[in-house]
């Protein structure tokens, strides 16, 4: 999956965690979130966050579809894999 966000495949992280129970594969979970941080890839560990995310992803399409503008924040999801990503 880190692979895959640092070749610019993957246009969001949506990863439900419980905040309640323990991971064996805290460290995983870890390095995959700071990767989404380093490559700028809107990710989401919950259902709110989530639904945040896919509204996001989806603004400009519906939006920018119909004929009207699409808001600015759009842009940032659109640009997905963008120019200047850093390399690891």
């Amino acid at each position: 999956m880190g692979a895959r966000i640092s070749e610019g495949l993957i246009s969001a992280l949506i990863f439900f965690l419980d905040p309640l129970g323990t991971r064996p594969h805290d460290a995983d979970v870890n390095v995959l979130i700071r990767i989404a941080t380093l490559y700028e890839v809107p990710f989401a560990t919950n259902q709110a966050g989530a639904d945040l995310v896919i509204e996001g992803l989806t603004a400009r399409k519906l939006v920018g579809s119909a004929g009207y503008p699409a808001p600015a924040y759009a842009e940032d999801f659109a640009a997905i894999p963008g120019p200047g990503r850093p390399s690891l």
